[in-house]
C-alpha cells in the first residue's frame, strides 16, 4: 500500500545518526521509518517486526567486508515476510537473492518505493517467507543431529 513503514534494528556506534538519514531520505516518498536501537526481550523484537513492511540492514564501510558478517537480522526479517533492503556483503552470500540490494540512499529510497506495488511487495514477501523455511529451527535441529 502507499503507506509502508521501513525499519531498522541496531546499536552501532553509526546507529542513531544513520537512522536518522534513512528517515529523512524516505520521508520525501511519504514512507515511515522506525528503528530500534534497544531491546530487552525477545517479544520486543516480535512487536518491531510486526509495525514494519520492510527491513533495512544498512552495512557501514568499516563493515562491508568483514568476513564474519552474517544475515540474521534479514532472515528473522524473512521469517515474518518482511523483505529487506541492504547492500550486498560478503556475510550475506547465503542468502543472496532473497533480499533487495542496494548501492547507497538513492537506490535505497528507489527500491523502497517499489515496494508500494502490492504484486510486487508480495513477491518479495512470499519470496522471502519461503527461503527462511531453511533456517527453521527444526531444520537446524536436524543438521546438528547429522553431527553424530
Amino acid at each position: 500500500n502507499d503507506n509502508l513503514i521501513g525499519g531498522a534494528i541496531g546499536h552501532s556506534k553509526y546507529a542513531h545518526d544513520l537512522y536518522v538519514e534513512i528517515k529523512n531520505a524516505l520521508s520525501g516518498s511519504g514512507i515511515d521509518f522506525v528503528s530500534i536501537l534497544t531491546y530487552q526481550t525477545r517479544q520486543d523484537m516480535l512487536d518491531f517486526f510486526k509495525k514494519i513492511d520492510f527491513l533495512v540492514a544498512w552495512n557501514v564501510d568499516e563493515y562491508k567486508d568483514y568476513p564474519h558478517s552474517h544475515p540474521t537480522k534479514i532472515i528473522n526479517a524473512a521469517s515474518f515476510g518482511i523483505p529487506s533492503l541492504t547492500q550486498p556483503i560478503a556475510g550475506y552470500k547465503e542468502f543472496n537473492g532473497f533480499y533487495i540490494p542496494i548501492k547507497d540512499m538513492g537506490s535505497l529510497v528507489e527500491e523502497a518505493e517499489k515496494l508500494k506495488d502490492v504484486d510486487y511487495y508480495n513477491q518479495w514477501s512470499d519470496r522471502v517467507f519461503n527461503e527462511s523455511e531453511k533456517y527453521h529451527i527444526n531444520q537446524i535441529a536436524e543438521l546438528y543431529k547429522q553431527l553424530k
